[in-house]
């Protein structure tokens, strides 16, 4: 008696498995697209962070580089001596950034004002500059630009003038017509 087991038993194969390999290099392959896939998400969203804060950053710098040529340097734009510079900061309404820079004065009315934006998180900086020249009009042609004293036909001293000077920005095409 052979067994409980009434037929033949069926043979052994002795082929290889290729089923085994073939999911393992199926899993490795969606892996390789999953984390792909991960990373390309990851750096959607870095580069829309950074995309973001450079923005504010910009803004920043525009808005500091319209309230210097509004309000003009602390202590006025005649008493830069040119070739010097003078400092200015400020930060945007409700804390969204904050700006820096400096009127440069290139000669007697010719002014380079530089501002630098940078984000409320401080992940994004810009710089923005523009050249301004100073508007003189209404301004007596004896006035004296630093707010110095003058005299009268007499000889005798008169009043402080210190004129209402205000500067405009020069477009960036008329730039090459300064020199």
């Amino acid at each position: 008696m052979r067994g409980l087991d009434a037929g033949p038993r069926p043979a052994r194969r002795t082929e290889p498995g290729f089923a085994l390999a073939a999911a393992v290099f199926a899993l490795l392959i969606l892996s390789a697209l999953a984390a792909g896939a991960f990373y390309a998400a990851f750096e959607e969203v870095r580069i829309g962070r950074n995309g973001r804060a450079a923005e504010s950053a910009f803004e920043a710098a525009e808005a500091g580089l319209s309230r210097a040529e509004a309000d003009g340097p602390p202590e006025g734009w005649g008493a830069i001596p040119v070739g010097d510079s003078s400092l200015f900061v400020g930060t945007l309404p409700a804390g969204t950034g904050r700006f820096s820079g400096a009127f440069f004065r290139l000669n007697g009315q010719l002014f380079l004002i530089r501002s630098t934006g940078a984000d409320a998180a401080g992940e994004g900086q810009r710089t923005v500059a523009a050249l301004a020249r100073l508007d003189t009009a209404g301004v007596a042609r004896t006035g004296s630009l630093d707010g110095a004293s003058m005299s009268d036909s007499s000889g005798a001293p008169a009043a402080v003038l210190r004129p209402p000077m205000s500067a405009r920005l020069i477009p960036e095409r008329s730039w090459s017509e300064l020199y």
